[in-house]
């Protein structure tokens, strides 16, 4: 079942009681470069929507884009054992929140990871900046939570980078996870 479809009845229960509770997905592409990775050459469908909702807009004095509350942005999630660290202190205070997240499902036996496997979610400092779809909209003012594995899979942007390379287990695990996140989010 997709986050979309969990979230789908309680969103619509409190948009029924005068919430003013929006959840939108975006789903970016264009991010590689056709040359030389640069400032100019990647980040297309980022850098193009960033720009067009910086420009659409929204309520009397904002914009689409001044609208969000927080950007989370998951990138290379699925392969088994992700580390994943926090990577702004402004949006520190929310990576928080999927630590104790994942601590509680674990403890409670809601998590298919096995109870001496690694958390998913790291306090250890992130091992470096990572150039991604968030940083147009990072350079625009939105808080970002940036979720993706430090390192990388060892099959990305390889012919093995397929679905097969995927854990069930890992996936439904983080599933759970960023449901329970965004219900808490939003307040559901």
């Amino acid at each position: 079942r997709s986050l979309a479809a969990a979230l789908d009845g309680a969103l619509s229960r409190a948009k029924d009681g005068g919430a003013e509770v929006t959840l939108q997905l975006l789903f970016l592409d264009g991010e590689e470069a056709f040359g030389e990775w640069s400032r100019s050459d990647s980040l297309y469908g980022a850098r193009h929507l960033a720009a067009r909702m910086g420009a659409a807009p929204h309520g009397p004095h904002g914009t689409q884009l001044s609208a969000m509350d927080l950007l989370v942005l998951l990138d290379l999630l699925g392969a088994p054992h992700p580390s994943i660290h926090s990577h702004f202190p402004n949006t520190h205070h929310w990576f928080l929140r999927l630590v104790a997240i994942e601590q509680r499902l674990r403890r409670r036996g809601l998590l298919q990871a096995a109870p001496q496997d690694p958390p998913f979610f790291r306090l250890s400092p992130a091992p470096g900046p990572v150039e991604d779809d968030h940083v147009p909209f990072l350079q625009r003012g939105v808080p970002v939570l940036h979720l993706i594995p430090t390192p990388f899979p060892g099959v990305w942007h390889t012919l093995g980078d397929t679905e097969d390379n995927l854990d069930p287990g890992t996936v439904q695990d983080l599933a759970r996870i960023l449901l329970t996140f965004v219900a808490e989010f939003l307040h559901l």
